[in-house]
């Protein structure tokens, strides 16, 4: 949950090997109800990071559009952290889109945090339904949110912890 008087954004993007789409999702939390929006969209783009990228864009703007300026950024990408914070950018196709997010960031006195993947669970569920859909969505209603995000989101709220289990494939000789 974000600190009192401040809203957290968390983004994700995905990518699915399976049919090739890229999608990008997101959730807005304040400290007192816990939900103020999230969104699933569907995407174009040349890479995961730039995926990433865009869903931190995406939030940005419907929060500036909303009159809403006090809030932080959460993303499981150390990756973009480090673009959007070191302003250092090896990557030429995505160095207009981090040099434009930067200067918006710090326009507005915004920052982005990185939070492992475990704690960002219900904005990569978002980002994982918008690689399957034709059509984005945004939800500003707690009750439209689909039932299988609504669990996760409640982990998160009641500060449970989750883990991530990963089984490593046994060889045989």
């Amino acid at each position: 949950m974000p600190h009192q008087g401040k809203l957290k954004l968390n983004t994700d993007g995905s990518f699915n090997k399976q049919n090739g789409k890229l999608g990008i999702g997101g959730i807005l939390r304040n400290e007192a109800i816990g939900f103020v929006m999230s969104f699933s969209i569907p995407i174009d783009c040349s890479s995961n990071n730039g995926a990433e990228l865009k869903a931190i864009k995406f939030g940005y703007e419907w929060c500036i559009n909303k009159v809403i300026t006090n809030f932080m950024v959460e993303i499981d990408s150390t990756v973009i952290r480090d673009m959007l914070q070191n302003k250092k950018l090896d990557n030429n196709i995505l160095r207009k889109e981090v040099e434009d997010l930067t200067d918006i960031l710090e326009k507005n006195n915004a920052f982005v945090n990185h939070r492992f993947s475990e704690a960002n669970q219900v904005a990569d569920w978002f980002a994982k339904e918008a690689t399957t859909s034709t059509e984005g969505i945004i939800h500003t209603d707690f009750r439209q949110v689909p039932r299988a995000t609504k669990g996760l989101f409640f982990m998160d709220m009641w500060k449970v912890p989750s883990f991530r289990i990963r089984y490593k494939k046994l060889i045989f000789l």
